[in-house]
């Protein structure tokens, strides 16, 4: 498991709502091509996401969302991968 601590200096909701932007990520993650809402209903979304690492990998996450406080993904289908998932879950907090 990997965990990293980091302090913002920005709202919760700010961090929060920018989290959550997937359709961005490709403006600041040189690697990511595309990101892009496939289904939402409710606190889940459907992101697929296109990124360049020696060729470009395809995979769709289900978000489960609990603004603004935790999200919480998985994978639903990838090229390469068979397992992503993970949670940032009771990590965003104003100190």
């Amino acid at each position: 498991m990997v965990s990293k601590s980091i302090a913002i200096a920005a709202s919760v909701q700010t961090v929060y709502d920018t989290i959550v932007d997937f359709v961005s990520y490709p403006d600041f993650l040189p690697e990511m091509k595309m990101a892009k809402i496939d289904w939402c209903e409710d606190h889940q979304i459907d992101a697929t996401f296109q990124i360049y690492l020696v060729k470009d990998i395809n995979y769709t996450l289900r978000f489960t969302l609990n603004p603004p406080h935790e999200v919480v993904w998985k994978l639903k289908r990838g090229d390469l991968m068979k397992k992503n998932s993970g949670c940032l879950c009771n990590r965003l907090y104003i100190l």
